[in-house]
């Protein structure tokens, strides 16, 4: 009886292990928002609202390209990220930003205390960028001419990736902990 309270116990507390680490990589900022992640480094990562916000404007001055254009572009996150970066060393963090697609291009721009300036370029959602040194940090959205149609209902959100094997976990949990206690109170009352 004991061991099965235990194998109860330890599911329980695998399940809100499990949730919290999905949690902590998805991030939500403004208009639209972008979940944050340290690639690879044991550095962590503070993030806090933001001291400095760059304009659309701002950003295609930054980008300098013929092709970009200040109406076509959405600052869609920005905040301070601070990290105790080595000397002459560099964080990779890794954004994911929700609404790009595949087409889209999505631009990392760092401001460095007294202009921005670009970091990385990438195209789709997830979008790696290598810091040397950190604070006001925006993400640029441009959004491909054609974008792809979309499968989903008009009105509606397609689920987010991840969702459903936690919520199919959490619900095996419950279920296998509910089994195990009213197994372990009917063996009780027959003691």
């Amino acid at each position: 009886m004991k061991k099965l309270l235990r194998i109860a116990v330890i599911l329980c507390l695998a399940l809100c292990l499990s949730v919290g680490a999905f949690a902590s990589n998805q991030g939500t900022g403004p208009e639209g928002g972008a979940g944050i992640s340290n690639t690879g480094e044991a550095i962590p990562l503070e993030v806090s609202a933001p001291t400095v916000t760059p304009t659309a404007a701002e950003a295609a001055a930054t980008i300098k390209s013929d092709d970009v254009k200040a109406e076509d572009l959405s600052v869609v996150w920005v905040k301070d990220i601070t990290a105790k970066i080595p000397e002459g060393g560099s964080v990779t963090i890794t954004f994911t930003v929700a609404g790009a697609t595949a087409e889209d291009t999505v631009y990392v721009l760092h401001y460095n205390g007294s202009v921005w300036e670009r970091v990385a370029t990438c195209k789709g959602n997830d979008v790696k960028a290598v810091f040397t040194s950190l604070s006001p940090v925006a993400l640029v959205l441009e959004k491909a001419a054609a974008a792809p149609s979309n499968p989903s209902k008009p009105g509606e959100n397609p689920p987010k990736t991840g969702e459903g094997p936690v919520l199919l976990v959490a619900a095996a949990v419950v279920l296998v902990a509910g089994t195990v206690a009213v197994v372990a109170l009917k063996k009780k009352k027959e003691m």
